[in-house]
């Protein structure tokens, strides 16, 4: 694995975090925006915060998944190169157990459930990952570049605070103002605008690109603990079971019982053989003694 396999394990793993995290948030329309809104049950304002969410969740569950499946069937293929790979250098070296194809069947089967069961199991346990990530946000996971969202958020608020002592009161008062009318055209006003798409775009970027970041340490974690770590640790074990418990009943090994069906078949076609041939036997016999008697008759006339 480590010569054959893991320079191309690696590669499909450096691809993948290349390809998924270089990818942005997909874009967002108006339509898609309202609605998500949906209707609150007790207040007529909108909760922008719970839209953002709805959204980002969506589209990140849209999107990394078929990446997913992607990884899954490209690190199984690897997976399964391997074994043809080994019987290639058993013939090279002259190690080929030529004459012993039932074994080697048995050998390949194992490996190939082996590969992909781990396979399969390693992409659910990805998926509840993913699944867990986008069914509910945690903005402690999901908010991981804050102070870019803060200083978003502020150019609408105005918190920048002018210098000086004199100022100060005038300052408080402009940030209320502009708080107030930042609250009235977004959370206390059902109709969609500019400022209030601005806000729901800037949050649906925020958690995409939290569960985009965690979503890639998960997969690369779990694919090489439970899909790598065992051709290592398991495999051999498994393999070696798989084999004494075939060994414990030889006739499924070398396949006896079906080599003796086939033999009693020939058997029993040879023997129905055997008596059509005595049949004939008989019949040429009793022509040849009847052609002697016709012609010893012919004689004495």
């Amino acid at each position: 694995m480590r010569l054959y396999g893991g320079a191309q394990y690696h590669r499909a793993m450096a691809e993948f975090r290349f390809v998924v995290g270089g990818i942005k948030c997909p874009p967002i329309t108006r339509e898609e925006i309202v609605n998500a809104c949906g209707v609150e049950d007790i207040h007529d304002g909108t909760n922008y915060s719970r839209t953002a969410c709805v959204i980002a969740v969506a589209k990140a569950r849209d999107t990394f998944e078929p990446f997913l499946h992607q990884l899954g069937g490209r690190l199984l293929h690897i997976l399964k190169r391997l074994l043809p790979i080994s019987v290639f250098l058993l013939q090279k070296d002259g190690e080929y157990l030529s004459g012993h194809e039932v074994f080697l069947k048995r050998v390949a089967s194992a490996f190939n459930n082996f590969a992909e069961s781990t396979e399969r199991s390693c992409r659910e346990k990805c998926l509840e990952d993913l699944e867990s990530t986008t069914r509910y946000v945690s903005w402690s996971l999901h908010n991981k570049n804050r102070a870019g969202l803060r200083q978003f958020l502020d150019s609408f608020g105005g918190s920048e605070q002018p210098t000086g002592n004199n100022n100060s009161t005038g300052s408080v008062s402009t940030t209320e103002t502009r708080l107030a009318d930042l609250l009235d055209s977004t959370l206390w006003n059902r109709r969609l605008g500019a400022s209030s798409e601005r806000i729901v775009y800037a949050l649906v970027q925020q958690i995409f690109h939290g569960i985009r970041e965690y979503f890639l340490a998960s997969v690369e974690l779990k694919f090489n603990c439970f899909l790598l770590m065992p051709v290592v640790d398991k495999l051999p074990a498994l393999l070696r079971e798989d084999l004494n418990s075939a060994f414990e009943d030889v006739d499924n090994v070398f396949d006896i019982t079906a080599l003796r069906h086939s033999l009693g078949q020939r058997k029993r076609e040879t023997e129905i053989e055997l008596k059509r041939i005595q049949r004939l036997k008989e019949k040429f016999r009793q022509i040849y003694q009847q052609l002697n008697v016709n012609q010893f008759e012919h004689l004495s006339l």
